[in-house]
Parts: C-alpha cells; structure tokens; sequence
C-alpha cells in the first residue's frame, strides 16, 4: 500500500527482519537501489542496531516522486551492511508501489 503525502510524493512502509547469530551489538546501515529516494526514515530516525542472538524487525518509510516511478510496482533492493569491523550484510528484495494514473491524468500529461 501507498500514502501520498502532502507534497504530492508517494510514501511506502515496509518491515525488514535481521538476524544477528553473533555475540554481541552490531549497528547497521540500510540502502535502497532501484528508485530515487526522496527521503528514508529507518525506526522513526533511530539508529538500527541487531541485538546479539536476535531477529529485530525495523521499519521503513521510503519517499519518492511520482513522476520519477515509471512503473504501478518498481522493483526495489534493499541492502544493508554491518559499520565498523562486522562483516553482515543482506539483501531484500520488494517493490515500491504507486497509484494507477487514471485516465484523465494519462491525457494531460500526454497533452503537457
């Protein structure tokens, strides 16, 4: 599902889950590949830390233009990696969802 904001962007929610099989706190950073990021919000703006021998989910609020998604579903990535010394990275893969154009905005935007 979609929000669209104020501003006219496009807002999509998504949770990852990580697991961190080691000893000890390991904070982590989050990418995403495959749209123009106006703007990510990871934990409300908290860092992302996995607690040793635990799965965490985190949220994550993606931002973007809707002019910028070609597509009603745009295949995303996301990636995150271990900061300092860890060496854990993952991959997660899902799509950023925006509104279906109607008619009316199809033939404005061809008349533009």
């Amino acid at each position: 599902l979609f929000i669209r904001m104020s501003d006219g962007s496009i807002a999509n929610k998504y949770t990852i889950k990580a697991v961190n099989k080691t000893g000890m706190d390991i904070p982590v950073k989050l990418k995403v590949e495959g749209i123009e990021v106006l703007a990510m919000l990871v934990n409300d703006g908290a860092p992302v830390v996995l607690p040793p021998t635990n799965m965490i989910p985190f949220q994550v609020l993606l931002r973007a233009r809707p002019e910028s998604l070609k597509q009603v579903n745009t295949p995303i990535r996301f990636e995150m990696e271990a900061e300092g010394d860890h060496k854990i990275e993952l991959e997660y893969k899902s799509v950023f969802v925006r509104p279906q154009e109607t008619e009316d905005e199809h033939e404005r935007e061809g008349r533009d």
